[in-house]
């Protein structure tokens, strides 16, 4: 039953917008590649959205300008790494994956993208979750203290009250 509620929470992100994706490589001067980035890029659809879509576009814009900047600068780890290594396991590379949405109306939309890094010869990559909330009118991110009207201490305390009560 748990598993069923977390996919209720996700709403069909393709009835909101469309989502594009971009990948970039980079070279080193010996035309090893020597990092890459790729990135999903969410806007909706519906015009009511318009400030929501422009804080949308400048997130997307610093994450593009950083893994720009990233891979202008790599050097390449290519040379540093064993080359038993397999082709994608020798260069650093970075993603902005899209996870869907769990809130969309007239107040606010909520947005979740994971940023993951891997560095050349690493067992995993790191994953850093980036869930977003933004006010449809002001187009600015919100709190959860905002939305919930409480802080998020108070909102997680009554929620261990109120699950301990049910249980």
């Amino acid at each position: 039953e748990t598993e069923n509620e977390d996919e209720d929470a996700w709403l069909p992100w393709e009835d909101y917008g469309e989502c594009s994706n971009t990948v970039k490589d980079f070279y080193n001067d010996d035309e090893k590649k020597t990092y890459y980035y790729e990135m999903d890029e969410f806007f909706f659809s519906d015009e009511k959205y318009a400030k929501v879509n422009d804080y949308l576009q400048q997130m997307y814009e610093n994450y593009r300008t950083q893994y720009e900047e990233e891979g202008e600068n790599h050097t390449g780890a290519y040379e540093l790494v064993d080359e038993t290594l397999s082709e994608g396991q020798r260069y650093d590379d970075n993603y902005l994956v899209f996870n869907g949405i769990t809130l969309a109306d007239d107040e606010y939309v909520s947005l979740h993208f994971n940023d993951t890094v891997y560095y050349a010869g690493a067992a995993h990559p790191l994953s850093y979750y980036i869930p977003v909330t933004i006010s449809v009118a002001t187009g600015e991110e919100v709190t959860p203290e905002e939305v919930l009207g409480k802080t998020w201490d108070d909102a997680l305390f009554s929620a261990m009250v109120l699950a301990h009560l049910i249980a």
